[in-house]
């Protein structure tokens, strides 16, 4: 046996486990020349050690390292003995295994890899291996084998190592880790193991698993609609998102690059496979070059013309089985305006696209839209239909499904939303045969009234104020400029519009003070006309001089 690079003794000798059958030969030790550079070599080796600030990432270098390796599987196991408060981790694939050339220039040679300028590898840095003492084992055990040669390699926790040929053959590579470990730590030791496999290894392309369980997810995203693009040599699931700080994920080959919620491609979350993305020596993050801008420009063509062709299916899917899908329409009409908001070219291309969903209209684009609320002065939204929205559609003003539209509308339109039931009104007229006996003077009267104020009336009628979806039921009156035509309730002045166009006033039947009037008008006609005539006229503000000459009339 040849002097070791630094003559370490082992806190724990596994030696059942450690040592090989009878008959198999000792090969070697830690192939440094000198004390000198064995300790430089213990420092540089504690000092790639300290880099894994998190020691259970040892499982993604290794994990890593096997997929390289071309294995199609990884199984990871972690078992816990009670009685030797040992713990036992065991990474086994079935890759091509290591020559005892491969093992002794590159497995135990820091810094030593033949995977730069490999895109298909993503290991660079030849340090993988070394992350697994950030755990802090008591000892490592790896057997594997190439070319019908069959090999041990145990590392007793430092940078010496012991090589033996081994008479069973080896599938692929198989690693063993023990450590000392607490029983009250085991839980949590589990856990992380779980957990961290999870993060670094769920998306990748290689199957992998943890005592058993499949850990491998599909390539998706959270999001209303979303795509599946591929490019060369890249995979990316990409969708649209309202959230500020969308959740992403790049991947080689499934393994974790770097995910997280960030706005990298404003109104967008996407998980992305390529050979384009590599890891930064800290394994925390992605070089951004030549190649990271060529794999974000998948992500974003695909946003500018696969997701619009499959944003217009769905909104033309839910507009056909609303109001059901109303819940969905407005996620989905809240993540698209984010990612139109981000595109401001996007949205000039897709003006004349029928994007909008309507209650009575069908799909509108935002150009007719645009020409109507600008007409009418307003953008009408609702999430019902009702005689509302069925009197506007009459006007042939569409009114938009759900509040979550109207943020794509404002992209490019400046008018005010209202929602349709809250401003506008439609009640419904009663029929001469539910006229009370002495409607036709009442009638007089009250015309008579509100003539004083140059208020021209086509006539007064009791109407039912108490329609499916209204907002007027308080209301004793109002006023129609047109008979038949919704009225705005945001619009002042609707009294004063009727000194150009005659229109109606309109009693609510079931309000107490027109009830009570009715109740009262044989008994005293000229003072509930009045009291009729002036509530109808205070929605407006009623002048001074104008009640006078009413109460004149009144008390005359």
């Amino acid at each position: 046996m040849r002097e070791g690079v630094k003559s370490v003794t082992p806190t724990f000798r596994p030696w059942a486990v450690v040592q090989p059958d009878t008959g198999l030969s000792f090969r070697g030790v830690s192939p440094a020349r000198s004390a000198n550079r064995g300790v430089v070599i213990e420092e540089v080796f504690e000092n790639l050690v300290d880099q894994f600030s998190d020691p259970f990432t040892f499982y993604r270098e290794l994990i890593q390292n096997a997929m390289d390796a071309g294995s199609n599987q990884v199984d990871v196991g972690c078992e816990y003995d009670e009685a030797l408060e040992r713990v036992t981790v065991t990474v086994a694939d079935s890759g091509e295994g290591m020559t005892e050339k491969v093992i002794e220039e590159q497995l135990t040679r820091l810094f030593s890899s033949t995977k730069e300028h490999d895109l298909t590898k993503i290991g660079k840095f030849g340090i993988g291996f070394v992350s697994i003492f950030a755990i802090q084992p008591e000892c490592v055990v790896l057997d594997t084998g190439r070319d019908g040669n069959f090999w041990r390699v145990v590392f007793p926790g430092t940078t010496q190592y012991l090589l033996y040929r081994l008479k069973q053959p080896v599938e692929g590579t198989q690693i063993r880790l023990f450590k000392r470990l607490p029983a009250v730590a085991w839980p949590e030791f589990l856990r992380r193991s779980e957990e961290t496999i999870s993060y670094w290894c769920g998306y990748s392309e290689t199957q992998v698993t943890f005592n058993g369980q499949l850990l491998n997810k599909e390539l998706a995203v959270d999001s209303p609609c979303s795509v599946m693009v591929t490019g060369p040599g890249t995979k990316a699931v990409v969708g649209m998102t309202a959230d500020p700080l969308p959740v992403f994920g790049m991947y080689n080959h499934g393994l974790t690059l770097k995910q997280g919620e960030e706005a990298l491609l404003p109104g967008l979350t996407f998980r992305i496979k390529s050979n384009y993305l590599e890891h930064t020596l800290t394994r925390d993050n992605v070089i951004v070059d030549a190649n990271y801008h060529k794999a974000m420009a998948i992500l974003n063509q695909a946003a500018e013309n696969q997701l619009v062709e499959t944003f217009l299916t769905r909104v033309t899917a839910l507009q056909r089985h609303l109001p059901q899908g109303l819940e969905e329409l407005e996620e989905l009409m809240s993540a698209a305006h984010a990612w139109l908001r981000a595109r401001p070219k996007l949205v000039k291309k897709l003006v004349t696209r029928p994007l909008l969903p309507t209650h009575h209209h069908g799909l509108v684009s935002l150009n007719q839209l645009k020409s109507k609320g600008f007409l009418e002065g307003a953008i009408y939204y609702d999430s019902v239909s009702g005689p509302v929205t069925e009197a506007l559609a009459r006007e042939d003003i569409p009114v938009l499904w759900g509040h979550s539209a109207t943020e794509i509308v404002s992209l490019m339109c400046n008018r005010p939303f209202y929602q349709a039931n809250q401003v506008v009104a439609c009640p419904q007229s009663l029929d001469k045969s539910q006229l009370p006996p002495a409607w036709k003077e009442v009638e007089e009267n009250m015309r008579e009234y509100l003539r004083l104020g140059e208020h021209r009336l086509s006539g007064v009628h009791l109407a039912d104020f108490d329609y499916n979806g209204s907002c007027i039921q308080g209301l004793p009156c109002l006023a129609e400029s047109k008979v038949g035509q919704a009225t705005r309730l945001f619009q002042r002045g609707i009294w004063r519009n009727l000194t150009i166009y005659p229109g109606r006033l309109l009693l609510n039947y079931r309000h107490s003070l027109v009830l009570k009037a009715l109740e009262k008008y044989q008994e005293f006609p000229q003072i509930c006309a009045y009291a009729l005539s002036k509530a109808a006229l205070l929605q407006d503000g009623l002048p001074q001089d104008l009640e006078a000459k009413m109460l004149k009339r009144c008390w005359s």
